[in-house]
C-alpha cells in the first residue's frame, strides 16, 4: 500500500483519481490525465508527498504539450509573493491599474465609514466607479478564501457608503466592493456574493474573467516569475514597479537609481522575454 504525505504532515492512501482530475483541471484531456495519472502511480512510493506528486504532474504535461504546464507556473509565482512587504495587494493593484484604473494602494488617510475608519487593500477608480478590493493571498493552492472575508467586505462597503451620506472626513462612496485571491472561493462565499452583488475574482472564478485570465491577456507576469530576489523586488515596490510589464517599460536609469545593478537588469530583461515566450498562448 502506498501512502501519500500531505502538507499538514497527514498520511492518505494513494488515489489515481486525484491526480486525473488535477491534470484535467490544468487542460489536459481526459485521456491524457489517464495516462499521466498511470505513469505517477508506477513511480509512486511510500511515503511520497504531494508537493512531489505536483512536480512529477507538471513534469509529464511539460512532455507532451509545454503550454499544459504554464499554470503551475504562474500560480507558483504568485504564491512566493512576500506578504511582509504587501507584495500580492501589490500586484492585484497593478492588474487594475492595466485595465485603465487609477489605483492606490492602502490610501491614506483611511476613508471613514458611519462607524470607524477602513483599511482599504487597494482603491480602484475609473470615470465615476470607486471600486474597493480585498485582498487575500496564500501559499498553499488548496487554501480556500472563505464567507467570513465576503461578509467583512460587504460590511465595509455598507459602513462606507452611510459614512458618504454622514458627510463623513475623508469618506469615499464606492460603486462595487471586490474580493480577490489567488486560490479559490468556498460554495457559500460565493452563494453570498452573488446574493449580496459583492464581485469575486479567484484564479479559476469567474470563467473567461478569472485572475488567471487577466493576466494572461495582459501578459502582466509577477516579478517572480523571473526569480528575481526580495531585495530587488523590495527597491521597486516605491516606483510602482509590480509586474514584468513595469519592469520592461521602466528605463535603465530609473532602475538603477532604484539599487538594480546593470547586470542585473539585463539579465532580467532577457528573462522576461525568455518567460513571455514560454507563457504565452
Amino acid at each position: 500500500m502506498v501512502y501519500v504525505v500531505k502538507m499538514n504532515g497527514e498520511r492518505e492512501e494513494f488515489r489515481e483519481d486525484k491526480i486525473i482530475s488535477t491534470a484535467i483541471k490544468a487542460g489536459a484531456p481526459e485521456s491524457l490525465a489517464e495516462e499521466i495519472a498511470r505513469g505517477i502511480e508506477r513511480r509512486a512510493y511510500d511515503g511520497i508527498t504531494t508537493k512531489e506528486i505536483l512536480r512529477m504532474v507538471k513534469e509529464e504535461l511539460k512532455k507532451h504539450d509545454p503550454h499544459l504546464a504554464r499554470i503551475y507556473t504562474l500560480k507558483d509565482a504568485i504564491a512566493s509573493l512576500n506578504p511582509d512587504i504587501h507584495e500580492f495587494e501589490c500586484y492585484v493593484a497593478s492588474l487594475f491599474r492595466l485595465r485603465g484604473y487609477r489605483v492606490k494602494r492602502s490610501p491614506e488617510p483611511k476613508p471613514e465609514g458611519k462607524c470607524v475608519e477602513h483599511e482599504i487593500d487597494v482603491l480602484a477608480e475609473k470615470n465615476d466607479k470607486i471600486i474597493i478590493v480585498e485582498c487575500k493571498h496564500h501559499y498553499r493552492e488548496r487554501t480556500f478564501t472563505g464567507l467570513d472575508v465576503v461578509m467583512r467586505q460587504h460590511a465595509r462597503l455598507i459602513d462606507l457608503r452611510e459614512g458618504w451620506d454622514l458627510g463623513k472626513k475623508n469618506a469615499i462612496n464606492p460603486s462595487e466592493a471586490w474580493v480577490t485571491t489567488n486560490t479559490k472561493f468556498s460554495d457559500h462565499a460565493i452563494r453570498y456574493a452573488k446574493c449580496r452583488g459583492i464581485k469575486l475574482l479567484s484564479w479559476r472564478f469567474p470563467e473567461g474573467h478569472s485572475f488567471a485570465d487577466w493576466v494572461n491577456e495582459m501578459k502582466a507576469y509577477p516579478l517572480t516569475v523571473i526569480s528575481m530576489p526580495l531585495r530587488d523586488r523590495r527597491a521597486l515596490i516605491p516606483l510602482g514597479i509590480w509586474n514584468v510589464v513595469d519592469f520592461m517599460k521602466a528605463d535603465d536609469d530609473t532602475l538603477k537609481r532604484a539599487g538594480l545593478k546593470e547586470s542585473a537588469i539585463k539579465n532580467y530583461r532577457k528573462r522576461v522575454l525568455a518567460i513571455s515566450q514560454l507563457l504565452k498562448g
